[in-house]
C-alpha cells in the first residue's frame, strides 16, 4: 500500500510540474521601485533597463487628469495627505515624491 501511495504522488508530481516548462515572466510593478521612487518615470525607466516589464497605477485627479500614483491619498509618498480625486492635477504635481528615497529624485 504504501508503494503505490508513493508511485501516485511520484505521478501527481510529475504532471504538476510537466506544466512549468515556460518562461517567466518579470513584471514591475509601479516600475523598479526599490531603486527609484515608485510610479515614476524614473523607476519605469529603470525597471525597462532591468529587462522587466512594469505596470503602473492610476487615479483621476479632481478636475479628471489622469495622474501615476498607487494610493488614493499623498500621505505615503507625499508627506502631505491629500486626496487624489479631491485634489487639482496642478496642486498634486507640486508635491516632492521622490526625495525620501534620494535627492537624486526630489
Amino acid at each position: 500500500m504504501k508503494r503505490y501511495i508513493a508511485q501516485v504522488l511520484f505521478c501527481l508530481f510529475i504532471v504538476s510540474i510537466s506544466g512549468c516548462t515556460k518562461s517567466v515572466e518579470i513584471i514591475a510593478h509601479r516600475g523598479a521601485s526599490y531603486l527609484a521612487p515608485e510610479n515614476t518615470m524614473a523607476s519605469v525607466m529603470l525597471g525597462w533597463e532591468k529587462g522587466a516589464d512594469v505596470e503602473v497605477d492610476v487615479h483621476l485627479s479632481k478636475d479628471n487628469r489622469i495622474l501615476v500614483i498607487h494610493d488614493s491619498s499623498t500621505k505615503r509618498t507625499g508627506q502631505i495627505d491629500l486626496i487624489v480625486k479631491e485634489t487639482e492635477h496642478q496642486e498634486l504635481r507640486k508635491l516632492d515624491v521622490g526625495s525620501f528615497k534620494s535627492e537624486e529624485f526630489a
